[in-house]
């Protein structure tokens, strides 16, 4: 058997020994399994597993540390067994101070809260949290297009049956139904709709108490 501090070649499998505990490194049929270069650089020739199936922890930490202080954190389970806990990702500011988190759960993502299951079942697998104002920006140049779309499918209009298209060029906004083009903004905010604007409820009316001039216009037969 191997014993503390030993290195030891046994039946075609190298065995690296510390402590009392077991094997920790070993190569069978004298391939690289595992190496440290001088810059302390570790390379693995496959899979790396790293886990426990003790049911008295069931958290894996990677940390990037400065000094004493994790600025930033991966975090595999839950130390409470708190299975509904995927991955918790976490970032500190240079105090040391926790930002948000991002956790990835069996049934979502959720930014800022380990709960995305707990918000409304339509709409629960990304949820954004903050304290204060929250929000998501879609970003490009000055001319391309952002947008948001809402599909059935991968082909044709099932793939954008609805969306909402942002057209950096000209500063115009799309909104769509059933694939197709229903309103449209212009970068002066007229507004114009593909289909009848119908007034329903109990009260019913157009406000034109702006000041300047109301205009209705129309054309056709």
């Amino acid at each position: 058997s191997e014993t503390a501090g030993s290195i030891r070649l046994r039946n075609n499998i190298l065995y690296l020994q510390y402590g009392t505990g077991g094997s920790v490194f070993r190569s069978p049929d004298g391939d690289n399994a595992f190496t440290i270069d001088s810059s302390q650089n570790a390379t693995f020739a496959k899979n790396v597993i790293v886990g426990t199936h003790n049911s008295n922890a069931h958290e894996l930490t990677i940390e990037s540390r400065h000094a004493t202080v994790p600025f930033g954190r991966i975090v595999a389970g839950s130390a409470d067994n708190n299975q509904a806990v995927g991955f918790q990702f976490v970032t500190r500011d240079s105090n040391g101070d926790q930002n948000n988190t991002m956790y990835l759960t069996s049934t979502g993502l959720g930014i800022g809260t380990a709960s995305p299951a707990s918000y409304n079942s339509y709409a629960n697998n990304l949820v954004i949290y903050e304290a204060g104002h929250s929000g998501i920006t879609i970003a490009t140049n000055g001319t391309n297009h952002t947008s948001l779309y809402f599909a059935d499918g991968t082909s044709g209009a099932e793939a954008y049956a609805g969306h909402l298209d942002y057209d950096h060029a000209d500063n115009s906004l799309d909104i769509a139904t059933n694939g197709t083009q229903a309103i449209r903004i212009d970068s002066s905010q007229n507004a114009t709709f593909a289909g009848d604007v119908v007034l329903s409820g109990t009260t019913k009316g157009i406000d034109f108490s702006g000041s300047g001039k109301h205009i209705i216009s129309g054309s056709g037969g």
